[in-house]
C-alpha cells in the first residue's frame, strides 16, 4: 500500500519542469516516475505541488 510506504519512511523531494501535456496533474496524484540520472526506476512519487507556467508544467514530487 502507497500510503503506508509513504508515511513510514524519510522521503526524498525531486522537482521536474514537463511539457504542457503533463497540465492534467494536480497536487495530492499518485504518479510513477522513472529518472535514470537520479538511478530511480517506476518509483511510485506522490504529487506535492504543480505550477503552470506558459510552456511548461513544473511539478514536485515526493518519493521514497
Amino acid at each position: 500500500d502507497w500510503m503506508t510506504d509513504f508515511y513510514s519512511q524519510p522521503y526524498k523531494r525531486v522537482a521536474y519542469s514537463l511539457p504542457t501535456s503533463y497540465s492534467h496533474l494536480r497536487a495530492g496524484d499518485v504518479v510513477s516516475i522513472t529518472d535514470d540520472e537520479i538511478y530511480i526506476s517506476e518509483q511510485t512519487c506522490y504529487v506535492e505541488e504543480v505550477a503552470f507556467r506558459e510552456t511548461s508544467v513544473d511539478i514536485t514530487v515526493i518519493y521514497y
